[in-house]
């Protein structure tokens, strides 16, 4: 099991952006 993640200032072009997430991890640009 994969722990709820929270990914912070994430890169607009990164591949957790552009992808789809099948997991829980949230992508926070700020």
């Amino acid at each position: 099991r994969i722990a709820p993640t929270i990914l912070l200032d994430v890169p607009a072009d990164s591949l957790v952006m552009n992808e789809e997430i099948f997991g829980p991890l949230l992508p926070i640009v700020t």
